[in-house]
């Protein structure tokens, strides 16, 4: 079932005040966030981005100190707690950037100490309470320009093949932004699997350029399948920066599908 978010404000509203106003905001709007848009999960679909953490190249060189960590671990803990995801998420910050791992998944998301971040466990009729989630979260480049990113943990009874699940993520990223249309960038794709068959998760990839607030903007919509588990993705940025937005999100949804196929089996119902 194609379900897109009802409030209009939602992501691209915060995507176009964090992008083109600058997040200065940032605690009213994640208050005005309920829940980021659904893309697909197999039998819902959802919309947008995470993981990467907001930072810069003078962050990024200077020694993480205790302060650093217990500040991190302080705002994994409140993103857990805003999204009432304490049964479903573990708090496993271990230096300056915030992270979290989904439970039944081993999926983990990293956020930026002040950029916004959300978490959400998704009603999903058919699927098992907390196995329907995602982690949001913006990430700021040293240039200053942000990212916007959703990554998505999904089990359901019955795992469509990637073509159609992909289909589900496209059909949910146009009615957002109906004017998306297929960019003529060529991106690059990274797959953990190199040959087809291979023993580890491989993901499909959709590129778009759209338009908020009269901007030109870069849209994905990605999806994977590893251990019975949809790990889907949405990414949003300027579209000057689509290559490396894109890249980045390559390396993001590689590393979580990465986590789910190394993670410790979760039976259902445990």
């Amino acid at each position: 079932m194609l379900r897109t978010w009802a409030p209009k404000a939602g992501l691209l509203a915060l995507f176009g005040a964090c992008v083109w106003a600058g997040c200065g905001w940032q605690s009213a709007a994640l208050a005005s966030v309920t829940a980021p848009p659904k893309a697909a999960s197999q039998s819902s679909t959802k919309t947008q981005s995470t993981q990467a953490p907001a930072t810069d190249e003078a962050e990024a060189e200077a020694p993480v100190s205790p302060a650093d960590i217990a500040k991190a671990k302080a705002r994994a803990d409140a993103v857990i707690a805003k999204g009432h995801a304490e049964g479903y998420f573990l708090n496993i910050t271990d230096d300056a950037s915030p992270k979290v791992r989904h439970k039944a998944s081993g999926m983990e998301c990293v956020f930026g100490v002040s950029d916004p971040a959300f978490l959400y466990i998704y009603p999903t009729p058919g699927v098992a309470a907390g196995e329907d989630v995602s982690c949001t979260s913006v990430s700021t480049l040293a240039s200053g320009q942000k990212i916007l990113w959703t990554l998505y943990a999904t089990r359901p009874a019955k795992v469509d093949e990637l073509e159609p699940l992909l289909a589900q993520m496209v059909s949910a990223l146009k009615a957002d932004m109906p004017d998306a249309a297929p960019t003529e960038q060529h991106f690059t794709s990274l797959n953990l699997a190199a040959k087809k068959g291979a023993d580890v998760p491989n993901h499909r990839a959709a590129r778009f350029q759209a338009t908020t607030e009269g901007h030109p903007i870069y849209a994905r919509a990605a999806v994977g399948v590893v251990n019975g588990w949809v790990v889907s993705q949405r990414t949003t940025a300027p579209m000057d920066i689509a290559r490396s937005a894109d890249m980045m999100s390559e390396v993001v949804l590689d590393v979580a599908m990465a986590d789910v196929f190394y993670a410790k089996p979760d039976k259902k119902g445990d």
